[in-house]
């Protein structure tokens, strides 16, 4: 499912499970989109506004705390479905347009009369 990249983002820091959580075998929309080197590596992407695919971000998110794999069957979480699940359960949507450049502060004010928010220009 192609996404603003900033969705992604916003899930690793308000739709992650929990602390105790992983991921191992990371896809290469990490790397990629993300420098994950950085301490705050989920709250700017390499290039905001990016769309990217879900599925190039797919890895397992597994169990690291205390006692038995708290998930549905006990073996984790596929990233894909974790992520699609909490989006259809968010009550904003991001959208990216596309606009002639001369209509940009008309559909910019739209936005913010709406209560939007504009993330990049």
């Amino acid at each position: 499912m192609k996404v603003a990249v900033e969705e992604i983002a916003r899930f690793m820091n308000e739709g992650w499970p929990g602390d105790d959580w992983y991921m191992e075998d990371e896809g290469p929309g990490w790397e990629e989109n993300f420098d994950l080197e950085s301490h705050s590596t989920y709250d700017s992407p390499r290039v905001p506004g990016a769309i990217v695919d879900d599925k190039d971000f797919q890895c397992a998110i597994l169990w690291q705390g205390q006692g038995d794999d708290p998930s549905p069957h006990g073996d984790g979480y596929i990233f894909t479905s974790l992520f699609r699940k909490w989006r259809k359960a968010q009550t904003v949507s991001t959208l990216v347009v596309e606009v002639h450049k001369d209509k940009v502060e008309t559909l910019t004010s739209f936005i913010k009369a709406a209560g939007g928010k504009i993330i990049s220009k």
